[in-house]
């Protein structure tokens, strides 16, 4: 979510703005509602806001550019950061494998719901023993293999190869990922047992943007900037429209095409000429919990689901994103009160 060094207020800003819209995709925001007005708006707002997690990766990518730039020591700075980043997947690994939040499991089994739930986990993922390699215990916590992925790639590179290599590996991983995942009901396509938004496929070529924008060589105007944003939006969603309706793919079933990498490169652009943007306010103190409300926000998700899809509403849907983003925030202030515990969500 991050990298080794925050001192940007319109990067904190915007990193809170990112993590509810990536809660509101995980909650499946007005997904349920039939009505015409709810799913136009649960594809705008799926669609429309797909360059937060690009942003992610572009923004960890330019924080751990500016490390290497200050000491040359790309190894060494990648080493700090990839434990750390190591660290706090492993630990909610654990968390997801073991913790019982499953309602209608202990509607139906009853209290031995606290044995049997973390059991049917582990018990899958050893059926899959790959995942754990690309996404973990959880489907959410493949951001951080990924990132793992981008940041060792970007590393060797840089350490052993020419830097003109990067973006060579890093647009063909993404290419292959396209071909391999939204593009593989295309003529050009193939089919793989594989999701390509995991591993180095997507993530990679993001963090490599973000290291070149470390150099502060490529900054454009902000007119440019809006022309760039604006005109990846029209592409991305004409990419949408043509897979839909020339290849029957699913609006809804990516989360990364080719024109995202100018939608996210104009986002990150413009929240990176910002610099005072929010400057002392709440939401830019709030940007250093990003990582934990991430790490922590699908215990909620899973644990009011059952509720969602029973008693769903229009309001319903409109409060629980903001109730899993408060409820992950208590959770990360209550954790990082404990010495050893704070190390794992900030």
């Amino acid at each position: 979510m991050d990298g080794p060094s925050r001192s940007h207020s319109g990067v904190e800003c915007f990193r809170v703005v990112a993590i509810f819209v990536v809660i509101m995709f995980h909650v499946h925001f007005l997904a349920r509602h039939n009505d015409l007005p709810s799913r136009y708006l649960h594809l705008i707002i799926d669609q429309g806001f797909r360059w937060s997690v690009p942003f992610f990766f572009i923004i960890a990518g330019y924080f751990w550019g500016k490390k290497v730039r200050i000491n040359n020591q790309p190894i060494k700075v990648s080493l700090r950061y990839g434990t750390r980043l190591f660290r706090i997947w492993a630990f909610w690994n654990l968390i997801y494998l073991l913790i019982p939040d499953d309602i209608e499991a202990f509607t139906t089994y009853g209290i031995s719901a606290v044995l049997k739930v973390p059991f049917w986990r582990i018990s899958e993922l050893l059926k899959y023993p790959e995942e754990l390699f690309f996404v973990g215990a959880s489907y959410h916590l493949w951001f951080f293999i990924s990132l793992l992925w981008a940041l060792c790639l970007t590393t060797i590179i840089l350490r052993f190869c020419k830097e003109k290599w990067l973006l060579f590996m890093g647009v063909t991983l993404y290419v292959f990922g396209l071909i391999a995942g939204p593009w593989a009901v295309t003529p050009i396509g193939v089919s793989i047992n594989f999701n390509t938004k995991h591993g180095p496929f997507i993530g990679t070529i993001f963090f490599i943007l973000g290291w070149y924008l470390s150099s502060e060589k490529y900054f454009i105007s902000s007119k440019k900037i809006w022309a760039l944003i604006f005109g990846s939006f029209t592409l991305y969603f004409l990419e949408t429209y043509l897979l839909w309706s020339q290849f029957g793919g699913s609006p809804t079933s990516h989360s990364f095409l080719l024109s995202s990498l100018p939608l996210a490169l104009g986002v990150s652009l413009l929240v990176l000429s910002k610099p005072d943007l929010g400057k002392a306010s709440i939401i830019s103190r709030l940007g250093k919990y990003v990582i934990g409300v991430y790490a922590v926000h699908y215990i909620f998700v899973d644990l009011f689901h059952p509720i969602l899809n029973k008693f769903g509403s229009h309001l319903w849907d409109l409060v629980f994103p903001i109730v899993v983003f408060l409820l992950s925030l208590l959770t990360i202030f209550t954790l990082k009160k404990n010495i050893i515990l704070k190390q794992f969500v900030e």
